[in-house]
């Protein structure tokens, strides 16, 4: 039954995921390649462990929640341990890919002996019991986080805290459900880190190597007794906390809260004449997809590669992904569901659509300025120069995509309709 749903529903995405991992293991390669010593790869195999902790911490939700397959999955009425199952092999491809970017990151060489190679492997399995870990655990916590984001939705808790916030002029950005996914975040991230500090300490302290396995040991048998515990209230955990994230995706501003979608007024550094486009487009942009989250991961994944000491070619290709991959999401305002073809054109002419998704890319550079400047601070490699080249290659990449998707869509009007 599980297999139907895969073989049925998932299809057209093979191409996709067979190039992101290729990429991730070409950059895990490219990272690793020069270090000589299984130790020096246990040091970025910890780096590599900091990332996935918070990666599991934001993006678990965002891979499983709301699942556009629940109404079908219900009434396929899926046992416990079956829509367990089905909740792995959804997220299936991330394990493979992750846990491939460890192998070859600990990849040995040619000049390692048989004790490197000892080594390697020991940082191979080490790797792997932290994420399999990790991830057990963000599965657990996310899926049970249904009814207390209710809880803290409708009032029944958190009121004291929101109160607080308020007596001292602090206004909560974000639903007041949120907030038990925002701790969660918080403390997979915070623990998952602090564990494999803890780890290196013991084995730094005692001259053990083999020590700095135990928490990871700890962390696994307790994630798996965590998840088998759950597993007798799965389904209600799964459909409580998915019509949660439903409802709570429909209606972003929620019963309680004060928050407000994004307002036209916040768009002052664009022009007038597009400034509508800039805001519906960035609303819906931001109600299916938001990127926050990711592009913070991914700068993250940028500041450990110059931390690392990676070559400029590896540098190169993460920066250039990292742009694409923000700049494509204008595609999505392509979609008919999106963007009416008949309304869009009626509205503004190509040319100005062409510019309206130049500008719903062009906020995400100051990001990319705050990032590079920040290593700068760290890497003598980054300088003034070098962040003004980048600023110009995000800025031709935007229009470059802008341009694209506006002539697959708007300029496209006589191709449907002719």
């Amino acid at each position: 039954m599980i297999d139907f749903l895969f073989k049925k529903f998932d299809k057209g995405n093979h191409a996709l995921k067979i190039i992101l991992a290729l990429i991730f293991f070409y950059l895990a390669l490219s990272v690793s390649w020069g270090l000589e010593s299984a130790s020096q790869k246990l040091v970025l195999t910890r780096y590599v462990l900091f990332l996935y902790a918070g990666f599991f911490a934001f993006i678990i939700p965002h891979l499983l929640f709301p699942d556009s397959r629940r109404y079908l999955i219900q009434s396929l009425n899926l046992s416990k341990p079956n829509l367990v199952t089905y909740t792995f092999r959804k997220i299936r491809s991330l394990i493979i890919i992750m846990a491939g970017i460890l192998v070859l990151v600990n990849l040995p060489t040619q000049s390692f002996g048989t004790d490197e190679i000892i080594k390697s492997v020991f940082n191979i399995i080490y790797g792997l019991l932290i994420t399999a870990g990790l991830l057990m655990i963000s599965i657990t916590k996310y899926a049970g986080i249904g009814k207390d984001s209710q809880a803290w939705q409708e009032g029944d808790k958190g009121a004291r805290v929101l109160q607080s916030m308020q007596q001292i002029g602090m206004h909560s950005a974000i639903p007041s459900g949120s907030y038990p996914s925002l701790f969660i975040t918080t403390l997979i991230t915070a623990g998952g880190m602090l564990l494999v500090v803890f780890g290196a300490w013991i084995s730094g302290v005692t001259g053990i190597l083999w020590l700095e396995i135990a928490p990871a040991i700890l962390l696994f048998f307790y994630s798996m007794g965590g998840l088998k515990k759950s597993i007798h209230l799965f389904d209600r955990l799964y459909y409580h906390t998915h019509s949660f994230y439903s409802e709570l995706f429909l209606n972003p501003r929620a019963i309680r809260d004060n928050r407000e979608p994004i307002k036209t007024e916040a768009l002052y550094w664009v022009p007038t004449r597009w400034k509508t486009g800039v805001w519906f487009s960035l609303l819906q942009l931001d109600r299916k997809h938001p990127l926050g989250r990711i592009l913070i991961v991914g700068h993250l994944l940028i500041w450990t590669l110059f931390y690392a000491g990676s070559t400029d070619m590896v540098i190169f290709t993460a920066l250039i992904l990292l742009i694409l991959s923000k700049s494509a999401f204008v595609f999505r305002l392509t979609d008919v569901r999106f963007s009416p073809l008949n309304f869009q054109y009626r509205l503004m002419s190509p040319t100005d659509w062409v510019i309206v998704r130049f500008f719903v890319n062009l906020r995400w550079v100051p990001l990319l300025i705050v990032s590079l400047w920040i290593v700068s601070l760290f890497s003598i490699r980054v300088d003034w120069s070098f962040i003004g080249t980048w600023i110009l290659i995000d800025i031709g990449i935007s229009i470059l995509t802008a341009f694209i998707a506006t002539l697959r869509h708007e300029f496209n009007l006589k191709k449907y309709y002719a």
